[in-house]
């Protein structure tokens, strides 16, 4: 009532200012003549207070009325009965009102109105109203209630304004969040929920009325990361810091209790003093499937370009093999020799047996090699030292580094961090580094060819692996082409070589790349992430 008040009197102190001139004073003779000025005057004062009402009205574009209930008559002025769409002259009842508006808001307002007058309390509502050319237009109304000493309701005061561009606004807002691919909810600062779209039903498959109230954690558990268990509710404590902007990865459970995956990012609502934050939901399962798709299909170019490496490597590996074999045979018979005599010398077929274990071992650890290269199986995480990777390698390509006659260096930093991948796929990258600089050799005299093979700790704390040859050096302007699938210089190549081992090290969140050396020959360094404080 109070405002209903202020409003109206700020009108009529408005409306003041476009008052007219008042009827000329004539000083009555007799008292039925002072009764008929009197009259005059109160039915002018009456029209310009409704005419002043009116211009203050129409400039603030609100529609002011006032019920009497007994009479059931409405007084409006011209912008309210424009507003409803209201003949000038037309006389309003509560009936006339009533019809004006949308048929399927009639019997919500009409039950507030009731109520107001029962209670004697203001009246507020938002509805519809049906202009005579059929448009559609919002309304909102407030008011108030004025009782006589009997309590009994006698007038209902307020303004109406047109609330159309607002409500079309709002409208389209919430098609555009209904409408979105991704689940979004209003959360309180205790992290529960007042407010969700569609998706969010589809989702985690409860009814709206259903998640209105729940607390976030119910939805989303899990860990962000290790030993960082999710409390949205702790966040939302302070609401001026709840805000992550990056997505981060969780596990959403649905009302059946089956689980997905979901990437979720909060941010607070600036607009609201009462401390509400914003929650984005993102199923990822389709993601999360196609990066296993991608981690298979990358597995599987890794084993067949391992085929490759080995079919290119058969006369070395035959010849690593080869040796120790010999050796055994060598030492087998040299031994029964001994045993022979009449007197045999037991500490030669001691030391005889030494060395056929020594060389059993050695065609053993070849063998295994070989059988881990081959063995097709995803990649497996284990922490290890990166020069041991480069030395196993350099040593199952000693016979074929010889046969070519290619001189080797190298030069290992000592005391090198950790690092977390794995070896096979490294071993992998390695021999194709190398393999590729011997190949590019080629047309060099043996006595130039040469290889070095250097690790060191590069500046971002990652470990630096460079294969430098004295080859021919790269003859393509880009040396990105050679990382790309099925492109080839060899004639018999299958192009899978360099892009595979970009994927492989990519995997282990590092970066191989090429590059000519400013004399002659070609460089290829890959880098992999070194464990923080994984020094060996």
């Amino acid at each position: 009532m109070g405002l209903i008040h202020n409003v109206l009197s700020g009108l009529a102190a408005i409306g003041f200012e476009f008052g007219g001139s008042a009827p000329t004073v004539v000083k009555p003779r007799t008292k039925k003549e002072a009764g008929r000025h009197q009259n005059k005057l109160s039915q002018y004062e009456r029209r310009q207070s409704e005419r002043r009402i009116d211009q203050a009205s129409e400039a603030a574009r609100l529609g002011t009325w006032e019920w009497d209930v007994q009479r059931d008559e409405f007084w409006i002025t011209n912008q309210g009965r424009a507003l409803y769409g209201y003949g000038m002259t037309e006389r309003i009842d509560f009936n006339r009102f009533l019809n004006a508006l949308h048929p399927e808001d009639r019997d919500a307002v009409r039950k507030a109105v009731m109520r107001s007058r029962e209670e004697c309390g203001n009246f507020e509502r938002e509805y519809r109203v049906v202009l005579p050319d059929s448009r559609v237009r919002w309304i909102a109304t407030r008011g108030g209630v004025e009782s006589a000493p009997s309590g009994k309701t006698v007038l209902m005061r307020g303004v109406s304004f047109d609330i159309t561009e607002r409500k079309q606004a709002d409208e389209c807002f919430r098609l555009v969040v209904e409408s979105m691919p991704n689940g979004m909810a209003l959360l309180k600062t205790d992290g529960r929920i007042i407010l969700v779209n569609a998706r969010m039903e589809i989702d985690f498959g409860y009814s709206r009325q259903e998640l209105v109230g729940l607390p976030i954690e119910m939805l989303i558990h899990g860990y962000l990361h290790e030993h960082e268990p999710i409390a949205c509710g702790g966040l939302l404590a302070d609401v001026s810091a709840a805000t992550l902007a990056k997505g981060r990865e969780a596990i959403g459970r649905r009302k059946d209790g089956s689980e997905f995956p979901l990437e979720f990012s909060l941010k607070s609502v600036p607009a609201s003093d009462s401390g509400i934050a914003l929650v984005t939901i993102v199923d990822i399962t389709a993601r999360k499937r196609t990066e296993l798709e991608l981690e298979r299909q990358r597995n599987e170019l890794a084993h067949l370009s391992r085929v490759t490496l080995m079919s290119e490597l058969s006369g070395s590996l035959a010849h690593e093999l080869n040796q120790p074999l010999m050796a055994i045979l060598s030492n087998a018979q040299a031994a029964l020799r001994f045993l022979a005599h009449d007197t045999p010398n037991l500490d030669e077929v001691r030391d005889i047996l030494i060395d056929i274990v020594n060389d059993d071992r050695r065609a053993g650890e070849v063998i295994r090699g070989l059988r881990l290269l081959l063995k097709k199986g995803e990649m497996r995480h284990e922490s290890f030292n990166l020069n041991d990777v480069v030395r196993k390698v350099l040593k199952l390509m000693h016979s074929d580094l010889l046969n070519a006659g290619v001189g080797l260096r190298i030069k290992l930093a000592p005391d090198l961090p950790t690092v977390h991948g794995d070896q096979v796929q490294l071993q992998q990258v390695m021999l194709n580094l190398v393999m590729n600089g011997c190949e590019a050799m080629t047309s060099v005299a043996k006595a130039d060819r040469q290889i070095v093979v250097t690790t060191e700790l590069a500046a971002d704390d990652s470990i630096r692996v460079s294969v430098i040859d004295n080859g021919m050096g790269i003859p393509l302007g880009d040396p990105e082409r050679l990382f790309e699938p099925f492109f080839t210089t060899k004639a018999e190549g299958l192009g899978l070589g360099l892009a595979v081992c970009r994927k492989v090290i990519a995997a282990h969140n590092g970066r191989l790349w090429a590059m000519n050396n400013a004399g002659r020959g070609a460089s290829f360094c890959f880098t992999v992430r070194a464990i923080a404080g994984g020094a060996t």
